[in-house]
């Protein structure tokens, strides 16, 4: 399980991030630690010695003296502008490579016209809704106001759309075996696999965890048709929609049917579940808080998976 999620961490751009940020605190407490300047009249660099000196002589090195940075989080009496920085961060460094739970699942491809061709290595969505891409220039160059066309990768966008279906069918069989009491608490789909972390109240067996496997198979080859709808907030309510971590819609929905599944999503999916083929369950976490994590797979995927 580590190797898996460290794997996955490793490729999103939180984790490159979060280890940016570590190395510029360390080395921020590294030269506070080794190099201190007084400010009294001894003036200049203290080391540990000359500060072993200055006690024996019962002068006070309080607030001159470099003090670990961890002592700020065991009662000591040295404080730094690093045990600050460092206590403050620390709860965000540990969550960043975890960022893109709620992210939806995002395309790739490549740009072209006849003078340049780029290829799309992410894609954020901004605060008012826009979607911006980050491209790399594979070649020539591209001005403001050229016309230019898309391709997605047809493979990953089809990966995608296998685990995210099979995603939306895991969460209603979850609810069907262990009941109404089942809220998803994340979730994260990308072409080789889905993560969907949710709520429960008990214990997971073995046996259980087979028998939500075979249920999410079983409405696989049901062969449900998808079905995509537009309509306002309550009309998709009223209709047993699911709505996810008290989001804010706007005045119109799109609505997912997938079969006995019907949820507010705005990703990519197949067109009839038999398209998934097949759904395997990898790995259950209790990652605890009564907070459970499966991880899965579908198709050809399915034993890549089974071996991280």
């Amino acid at each position: 399980m580590f190797r898996f999620e460290l794997k996955r961490c490793m490729k999103g751009r939180g984790f490159k991030a979060a280890f940016l940020i570590s190395l510029i605190l360390a080395a921020g407490h590294f030269t506070a630690f080794c190099i201190c300047f007084l400010h009294n009249e001894y003036g200049g660099i203290i080391t540990d010695k000359e500060a072993v000196k200055l006690l024996k002589a019962g002068q006070s090195v309080l607030g001159i003296y470099p003090a670990n940075i961890f002592e700020g989080f065991i009662g000591g009496e040295q404080y730094t502008f690093w045990n600050g920085v460092y206590f403050y961060l620390l709860p965000i460094i540990a969550v960043l490579p975890f960022g893109t739970s709620f992210f939806e699942d995002e395309d790739s491809g490549y740009l072209k016209n006849d003078k340049c061709k780029l290829e799309v290595t992410n894609v954020i969505k901004a605060p008012n809704g826009q979607h911006l891409l980050e491209v790399k220039v594979l070649e020539g160059t591209i001005n403001k106001g050229d016309k230019i066309l898309t391709h997605v990768s047809k493979e990953k966008r089809l990966a995608i759309m296998k685990n995210h279906s099979a995603a939306h069918l895991l969460q209603k069989s979850l609810q069907e075996l262990l009941g109404d009491a089942v809220h998803q608490a994340g979730s994260k789909v990308d072409e080789e696999s889905l993560r969907f972390d949710f709520t429960y109240q008990g214990k997971l067996s073995d046996e259980l965890i087979l028998k939500v496997e075979n249920l999410v198979n079983e409405k696989i080859q049901a062969g449900y048709e998808t079905n995509i709808e537009y309509m306002n907030i309550k009309e998709a309510k009223e209709k047993g929609a699911i709505a996810l971590f008290s989001d804010k819609y706007g005045s119109t929905v799109r609505v997912v049917t997938l079969g006995p599944s019907i949820e507010l999503c705005a990703g990519t999916h197949v067109s009839n579940t038999k398209d998934i083929n097949k759904f395997a369950i990898a790995i259950v976490e209790n990652k605890g808080a009564d907070t459970y994590r499966i991880i899965g797979a579908t198709d050809t995927n399915i034993p890549k998976v089974l071996e991280e």
